[in-house]
């Protein structure tokens, strides 16, 4: 069986290809040039395991032995390569344009001639997460009202605290939360004092007061 490390770390993937794709559709947008895996909170093994162990076990039955001993058998050995097998490998049954054979066609290929198996995967099962990741952004209260958009467009110039939490997408000490918060309050009080402003705008303002209330310090927004 593969160790846990490398499980954790491909389902990781798995479930982050498919959060990206969820928060997406509610009109998120994560940070150019950086990889999402970084940007999406990772989940607890406890919560991988009822997902990604049943499916390597599918996986096995479908091929007609297990999943490692392929992969041991094609000479992917080490837990780097054998977690970038398997997120590919993974990521290539939910429709992601990315295949085990992208990078491991030769070891994927001799595996599967020296265990006498073909490449019989349970695709329909692959996308296993996505339902979960749902629910995670509805568990979450995300409705598609991106708050650091909103602290983008109420920030009080490049040397305010709001602007710094935008920018960083994070509270940086528990002064820096005060500081944002206060921003915040004169937000929704020049907007009282403005009527003529969209409606909808205190409403994205008091999500953005509530997130910044209960969030860590140092804890990232993984969306935009």
């Amino acid at each position: 069986m593969f160790s846990d490390a490398v499980i954790y770390r491909a389902a990781h993937v798995a479930y982050c290809s498919v959060f990206a794709d969820e928060a997406e559709e509610r009109e998120a947008n994560f940070p150019g040039g950086q990889d999402v895996c970084g940007c999406i909170p990772p989940l607890a093994p406890a919560e991988h395991d009822p997902i990604i162990r049943p499916l390597l076990a599918k996986i096995g039955t479908a091929l007609g032995t297990p999943l490692d001993k392929v992969f041991i058998a094609g000479g992917i050995l080490s837990e780097e390569d054998q977690t970038d097998a398997l997120g590919d490998l993974l990521l290539g049954g939910q429709g992601h344009g990315v295949s085990i054979t992208d990078n491991y066609r030769a070891q994927w290929q001799k595996g599967c001639r020296a265990c006498g198996v073909k490449d019989r995967l349970p695709y329909d099962d692959m996308d296993a997460y996505r339902e979960f990741a749902a629910d995670k952004l509805d568990a979450a209260g995300y409705d598609g009202e991106p708050i650091i958009e909103t602290a983008f467009s109420w920030h009080g110039g490049q040397d305010s605290a709001l602007y710094a939490f935008a920018s960083t997408r994070q509270v940086q000490s528990e002064e820096h939360r005060a500081a944002v918060l206060a921003e915040i309050d004169a937000a929704i009080a020049w907007h009282d004092n403005n009527p003529e402003q969209e409606p909808g705008d205190v409403a994205k303002l008091r999500r953005l007061d509530a997130a910044v209330k209960s969030a860590g310090i140092g804890e990232q927004f993984f969306y935009l």
